[in-house]
């Protein structure tokens, strides 16, 4: 039963330095994203209209924050050689981000409009095309995509400076510090329809640059390989990451920390990085814990992408037929197939998708 879990998809990271706990820190983000989603949608008076454990389950939204410091880390790590420079043209790059976010990203958006249009008889395709184009301003649908946007920026710095010249690198050390500066002037930013100047400035000078730069950081660390791993089992390490994310939702619980804000960001990505440390550190055997972690971590981005498009027609369903349901079954449950679901598109969908990407592009930057 185990054959699905020896070839997760990642991010071309190299077999001999592969960091397991990176991959369950990424599927335990993906999950608290699933789970907040599903207990604030589950809260609405058109579900069950029940909120539990005073909304703390909403801090599960600090997985996006994980995500952004994994994605600065990774895309160091994969990018650049031991002494930081490059191992791949800017043009190749490019190419293997395509291949790995566009072509799902695109299924994931009119999926969701097709739904939206059969399920309701709504449609609206401005928020759809600027989801598709990841356009900096304005509402997207489905609205997870906005993380996008950013991964597109940062991934453009990244290029320009750490792949082209390194003369350029005040651009990326601008764009990271750029959100303190403009802090006392901006406050909080938001994701919406504001004044297309104001929203650009917000877009640009977004709390989390702060988080791709501290993945970036802890990524340009360790390139130069440093020593002294610790063996841990696979289960030991998933539950000390796992406890470590409690820690994280609860400061954002208790503390109200947000990633439209400096402050939350400084926070949430100090946290981040502890975890990432210990997962850097960590040396697991291969096991069926590890197999199950780095499943779930390779499915994070289907995770990510998809889940929305099954829960509200979970919680319709369930909402409809069982009223007075538990809402800690409703959302433990919802959360569960949705995750469950969405692997099932990791594997049926994403990984032949990526792969046929990858070989149609690699095709054609061959010379004739």
């Amino acid at each position: 039963m185990f054959r699905w879990f020896r070839a997760p998809l990642i991010d071309s990271m190299d077999p001999k330095r592969d960091i397991v706990g990176i991959q369950y820190l990424r599927g335990i983000a993906a999950t608290a994203v699933v789970v907040n989603h599903v207990a604030a949608i589950a809260a609405l008076d058109k579900y069950f209209a029940k909120e539990i454990l005073g909304g703390y389950l909403y801090s599960g939204s600090v997985g996006v924050d994980l995500f952004f410091v994994i994605s600065g880390f990774i895309i160091s790590v994969i990018s650049l050689n031991k002494s930081n420079a490059p191992k791949i043209s800017m043009g190749a790059f490019f190419q293997k981000r395509f291949a790995r976010i566009i072509p799902l990203l695109w299924v994931a958006i009119l999926a969701y409009a097709a739904l939206k249009l059969l399920g309701r008889g709504d449609f609206d395709p401005l928020p759809m095309l600027r989801a598709l184009t990841l356009f900096p301003i304005g509402e997207l649908e489905p609205n997870v995509v906005w993380t996008l946007r950013h991964e597109a920026l940062f991934y453009t710095l990244f290029a320009v400076t750490f792949l082209g010249s390194r003369r350029r690198a005040w651009i990326i050390v601008a764009w990271i510090v750029a959100p303190i500066v403009a802090w006392p002037l901006v406050g909080e930013v938001g994701r919406g329809n504001e004044a297309w100047g104001m929203s650009l400035v917000n877009f640009i000078t977004h709390p989390v640059n702060i988080l791709f730069g501290m993945g970036l950081a802890l990524g340009l660390f360790w390139n130069f390989r440093p020593s002294g791993q610790i063996k841990l089992q696979g289960g030991v390490l998933f539950a000390i990451l796992l406890g470590g994310f409690a820690i994280l939702t609860l400061a954002v619980y208790f503390w109200q920390l947000s990633f439209n804000s400096v402050p939350g960001v400084l926070v949430t990505g100090s946290i981040s990085v502890i975890l990432m440390f210990c997962s850097i550190k960590s040396k697991i055997e291969v096991g069926t814990v590890s197999r199950v972690g780095m499943l779930l971590g390779s499915a994070s981005y289907s995770i990510y992408l998809f889940h929305l498009h099954f829960v509200s027609a979970i919680l319709g369903i369930w909402a409809s037929l069982f009223p007075e349901s538990p809402m800690w079954i409703v959302i433990l449950m919802t959360s569960l197939a949705a995750v469950l679901l969405c692997i099932a598109v990791h594997l049926v969908v994403e990984k032949p998708l990526v792969a046929m990407a990858q070989h149609t592009l690699a095709r054609r930057a061959k010379p004739a």
